[in-house]
């Protein structure tokens, strides 16, 4: 099944994905099925055209054609839909721009393989960037400062740079510490030089987080931290467990996904399976 797709390019996908089997697509879009029911007579493969609203619905309960043998995503996507294991058979592939954090606007392809019921795992295979599914694109972060800001705020000091904790559109460093770091969103305000600025690092919740990391040209970082999470002190310690494991890339690293009673556990990997990243 191929979800998302274009319908110019559904064709050559499900050729290379699907190696003959019976093709299904699914729009996220209901209000865009009709133009792409059209283009289906014109095409040489026999697309089936089923209606989902939302990556949850794919859709529900299971359409024709499922379990399937293979689903192909074209979308960012930050979490595995429950649905997308429950309609794949037993040893599907699932080939998606997956491993998206809030760490970083970029996602890494992903490919998974369903080990049973409910159970599916692989690595991340390279990295890239694709829009997201519209009920997983992140929010635009709200620096919400807590009351008494900064002399509440716990001070310490770090002799990491900026460059070292937000890198190029590819670059691993962000991924990493995205996998690490879970629900922590950076916003960086450019200083006047290079390598100059302000990190701020929020966690939202019922008691949100915030920390500040200044950074200026021959000058040590200067932190400031407030809420329940130290969120620099995880950032630091995630940049220096990938900095001792040798710096390693996207595709040395991978997701493990159960889905127990409708609930979505995503556990991120390094090297194999049986080795779960760090407790931050």
């Amino acid at each position: 099944m191929d979800t998302g797709f274009a319908p110019v390019r559904r064709g050559r996908a499900s050729d290379a994905l699907l190696h003959g089997a019976p093709r299904h697509r699914c729009r996220k879009s209901p209000e865009r099925v009709v133009g792409c029911t059209v283009a289906v007579p014109r095409d040489p493969y026999d697309l089936k055209v089923l209606r989902g609203s939302r990556a949850s619905e794919v859709p529900r309960p299971p359409p024709a054609g499922a379990p399937y043998d293979r689903i192909h995503m074209t979308a960012g996507v930050r979490r595995i839909p429950a649905a997308w294991l429950e309609q794949a058979a037993p040893g599907a592939i699932l080939l998606l721009p997956g491993g998206g954090t809030d760490y970083s606007p970029h996602d890494a392809a992903l490919r998974l393989v369903v080990e049973g019921p409910g159970r599916a795992c692989g690595p991340f295979t390279m990295a890239l960037s694709f829009m997201k599914l519209r009920a997983q694109r992140a929010v635009p972060a709200v620096i919400d400062l807590p009351e008494g800001w900064p002399d509440a705020a716990r001070v310490c000091g770090t002799e990491l740079g900026l460059a070292d904790v937000v890198g190029g559109p590819y670059d691993p460093v962000e991924f990493v510490l995205g996998l690490c770091v879970p629900d922590c969103v950076p916003v960086v305000v450019p200083g006047e030089g290079a390598g100059e600025g302000t990190l701020w690092l929020t966690a939202a919740g019922a008691d949100p987080s915030v920390a500040a990391a200044g950074f200026a040209r021959g000058r040590r970082a200067n932190v400031l931290q407030v809420g329940p999470r130290s969120l620099w002190t995880e950032v630091e310690d995630a940049y220096r467990w990938w900095d001792r494991a040798g710096r390693p890339d996207v595709f040395d690293f991978g997701l493990a996904v159960t889905v127990t009673d409708g609930e979505v556990h995503q556990a991120p990997w390094h090297d194999n399976p049986q080795r779960e990243l760090p407790d931050i």
